[in-house]
């Protein structure tokens, strides 16, 4: 018997994620070519890994089995990887960071420059993750790290499996359109109360956030337009005068030019995370980029 491991990470993300097409859409294949590497795993044991229940398919004792295993079999792989790594002096390896929206437009850049100078044999890649599933996507293992954010009254979701960095505190202001002449330079939030907001869903951990803000400076706020935790796109919406968003410093960097930032008496802030593996320790390659991470960040305005 010949056990793929590509095969069982494809079985661990169908039980995981529930369904074959959600499995598919993370890792990056089609269903069809989940559908095919679970019958080629089948036909690695002897015995079918699915079977058709009606319209849906759901796993025989023998993927049960499989499905028991696969994580004790990959972590193995990894930890096997990470010591052959680990053997040599020099700092060499592929590592992968989750990042998103502002923070991939201020942060990658510089980091990579920065690791390509100190080590010139790590390999620095980046891959866009919602900032939400940060913990999940380095728990899963789909990233070596990733940027989160976490929040006075939403904290970061905090895995078993993962370790919370604190990398920098960023306070809030309000983007607004450059023809608010009405507005001023330093407001409180609850002088804001009237006006047209744009923000994200509240089922977001940004939305959620922000609308508890308001709610302490005593109002729920109007949201005209909700959005994505996309920032380019809110600043977009400001700088049409289609309302008015939070935003940070960072935040800013993305503005069109028709937009400019109040600052607020307001205690409102949120801090950027780097998560990482909570065996993070055990391979060399991944503390010496989160030194290089930590250095990056705090040297940044």
């Amino acid at each position: 018997m010949h056990v793929s491991l590509v095969h069982l990470a494809t079985l661990e993300a169908i039980v995981r994620l529930g369904t074959m097409a959600a499995a598919a859409d993370e890792l990056g294949y089609t269903t069809g070519a989940v559908s095919q590497q679970m019958e080629a795993l089948g036909r690695s044991v002897g015995v079918q890994v699915f079977e058709r229940a009606g319209r849906q398919v759901e796993l025989t004792d023998a993927g049960r089995a499989l499905a028991r295993t696969a994580p004790d079999l990959l972590n193995a792989e990894r930890q096997l990887f990470d010591q052959v790594a680990n053997s040599t002096n020099s700092i060499s390896d592929r590592l992968v960071i989750g990042s998103w929206g502002s923070t991939a437009a201020r942060l990658i850049a510089p980091i990579v420059a920065a690791a390509r100078a100190k080590y010139p044999t790590l390999d620095v890649h980046s891959q866009e993750v919602d900032v939400d599933d940060a913990s999940n996507a380095v728990q899963r293992r789909a990233v070596d790290m990733a940027f989160g954010l976490t929040y006075p009254d939403v904290p970061i979701r905090r895995d078993p499996d993962v370790n919370v960095v604190p990398l920098r505190r960023e306070r809030f202001g309000v983007a607004v359109s450059q023809d608010r002449r009405d507005l001023p330079r330093l407001a409180e939030l609850s002088d804001l109360s009237g006006e047209d907001w744009i923000l994200p869903r509240p089922t977001t951990q940004y939305g959620m956030a922000m609308r508890f803000a308001c709610r302490r400076a005593g109002f729920e706020p109007l949201v005209r337009h909700q959005v994505s935790t996309d920032t380019a796109a809110t600043l977009n919406l400001v700088s049409q005068s289609l309302g008015i968003a939070p935003a940070t410093k960072w935040m800013m960097r993305l503005a069109p030019p028709k937009v400019r930032h109040i600052q607020l008496h307001d205690d409102v802030f949120r801090d950027l995370v780097l998560v990482v593996p909570q065996d993070h320790q055990h391979r060399r390659a991944i503390v010496a980029l989160v030194g290089v991470i930590e250095s990056t960040v705090s040297g940044l305005k």
